[in-house]
């Protein structure tokens, strides 16, 4: 199974998926884990068992590396993209994964909001990221 999660904050939202990352290791055991994060927020995942790559991508990217790492997604073949963070960047990469199945934190933007197939709504807003992490992550 490959899954890719997608959230574009600093260390803190790191720390806080690699916290939620053992609901995956539970139930999907043999999971390979692609994570998408920003520049610097990396080094909180470094290490994490359950993490098969990281990648980094600044918002300030030109479009054609916006595109490169689109079809780079796309290669991977995922079966789940996650969308962790409200960011409309989080949303735009899991929408064009071509993922078998797209789930995002939150409401998706209208004009996103056909890619996905499920948006976990009703969540906690922020009194501790890893719990609501944790919500998201357990829907798959």
């Amino acid at each position: 199974m490959r899954i890719l999660i997608c959230k574009f904050a600093g260390l803190r939202g790191a720390l806080a998926v690699t916290a939620s990352l053992r609901a995956i290791k539970e139930v999907h055991p043999g999971a390979n884990v692609t994570y998408i994060t920003l520049p610097g927020a990396e080094m909180a995942t470094q290490g994490c068992p359950v993490i098969t790559e990281t990648v980094t991508y600044n918002l300030n990217n030109k479009v054609s590396q916006f595109a490169a790492l689109v079809s780079h997604l796309r290669r991977q073949d995922f079966d789940y993209a996650i969308a962790l963070s409200s960011h409309r960047m989080a949303h735009t990469l899991v929408a064009l994964s071509g993922a078998t199945r797209r789930i995002c934190a939150g409401k998706a933007p209208f004009y996103l909001a056909p890619f996905f197939h499920q948006q976990v709504r009703g969540l906690l807003v922020d009194p501790h990221e890893a719990a609501r992490d944790h919500a998201v992550f357990s829907e798959i």
